[in-house]
């Protein structure tokens, strides 16, 4: 491994500097940047973990491309989703795992982080499928650290320990999802539950970062204090994603009804502001919309940021067989209408300058009208995200300029 721990990116009028030890950013005017080579430290540097010894310890990205006023050069993280295989298969999946090949090929993954960090980016997330079932995982992983990128994977931990062991030398940070699990007491998939757990008490004792991610479907109070106690007992964050009926099997009634709607999802956040008390130590999430940090407003729908999803803005995804997607969750389903290119034939820095490929994705920034909207937060609709409000609505049109046409019908 080389000595890389920082890398500088130069954008319109800034900078981003990136500590790929903690895989977090930090904006740079240019005269700052003009400090820092000449070894001036300022408390901002500082408190950003950077200090005089790391100056030689950068990787600057210096090529200037033209980008647009309001999106950066090249996204900061690349998705690469190494496998289509799973050894949970949930019914309410949106993977179609029989439609494109298992595994990534080990030199086409290896290319594709090599193009992307001579364009800038700053983090590689493998994930799936279960990328732990991809047989070089960890020649794949020593690659991207030797470039100094922060690597991080998905991974639902339901797996025997070797396999961890394996590339745990060259994994940044991990994201331990428990989606296979909807029922903790009396789940089919109870076994890989244990052997999650297993994963996380392990990579407490060797002082290893991760974060727990969990869907909220249709589930008694019980299912979020045993998570939240199960976050507690390992020393970990937790995030709880909102329940939405992706891809495949998203027309299934089965799948479908498993979404809570607005009054369930207003009651588990209480339940979850009350968890945060209980819990200090542990921090509780939802979601992008972080809304237990908001305090003294009504109603949930006020407490939304409407902010465009970062997908296509900050980073996208490569399936195993090369095709290019903004949204991992849109390419099991009209997956042609929704796929930006292939990397295999086309060029990354091309497909990501041009708006067009991205379509409404890139087309709104303002999400105000949502809030206006009887359909806003009704079944599956939370504005901001394209996926819930495509697979929420039949009768959603993604031709239009705008995010949905949903306002228009009463």
């Amino acid at each position: 491994m080389n000595d890389i721990k920082f890398l500088l990116r130069e954008e319109r009028e800034k900078f981003l500097l990136f500590n790929s030890q903690r895989g977090t950013d930090l904006v740079l005017l240019p005269d700052e940047v003009e400090e820092l080579k000449k070894g001036v430290i300022t408390e901002k540097l500082s408190n950003f973990g950077f200090n005089k010894k790391n100056i030689d310890n950068i990787r600057e990205i210096s090529v200037k491309r033209k980008s647009n006023p309001k999106r950066i050069s090249f996204p900061k993280r690349l998705i690469l989703d190494l496998s289509n295989e799973c050894q949970i298969k949930c019914f309410y999946c949106y993977m179609g795992f029989d439609k494109i090949p298992k595994f990534m090929p080990t030199d086409f993954a290896i290319d594709m982080i090599d193009k992307s960090s001579e364009l800038g980016t700053f983090e590689i997330r493998f994930s799936g499928g279960e990328p732990l079932l991809h047989r070089d995982l960890d020649k794949i992983a020593k690659h991207a650290k030797s470039l100094g990128l922060f690597v991080s994977i998905t991974t639902n931990g339901g797996y025997e320990l070797d396999k961890l062991k394996k590339v745990e030398n060259y994994i940044d940070k991990f994201h331990i999802s428990t989606h296979g699990i909807i029922q903790i007491d009396n789940s089919p998939n109870i076994k890989f539950y244990e052997l999650a757990k297993e994963k996380m008490r392990y990579l407490r004792d060797k002082n290893k970062s991760f974060r727990i991610n969990s869907i909220l479907p249709k589930v008694d109070g019980s299912y979020l204090e045993k998570l939240v106690e199960l976050a507690d007992e390992v020393s970990s964050d937790i995030n709880f994603f909102i329940y939405r009926p992706f891809g495949r099997n998203s027309d299934l009634k089965e799948v479908r009804d498993l979404a809570p709607n607005l009054d369930e999802w207003l009651n588990y956040l209480k339940k979850l502001e009350k968890l945060k008390k209980n819990f200090p130590k542990v921090n509780i999430t939802t979601n992008n919309y972080d809304v237990l940090q908001k305090k003294g407003i009504e109603r949930f729908r006020l407490l939304m940021d409407f902010n465009n999803c970062p997908t296509s803005e900050e980073f996208f995804t490569i399936t195993p067989n090369g095709d290019i997607y903004s949204c991992g969750f849109m390419y099991y389903h009209d997956s042609e209408k929704f796929k930006i290119g292939n990397a295999k034939i086309d060029n990354l820095w091309d497909l990501w300058s041009n708006d067009s490929k991205w379509g409404i994705f890139r087309e709104s920034d303002d999400f105000s009208v949502c809030l206006s909207c009887h359909h806003f937060q009704r079944q599956a609709c939370y504005g901001s995200c394209v996926a819930e409000g495509y697979f929420s609505e039949k009768y959603l049109d993604l031709r239009e300029k705008y995010i949905c046409n949903l306002s228009n019908i009463k």
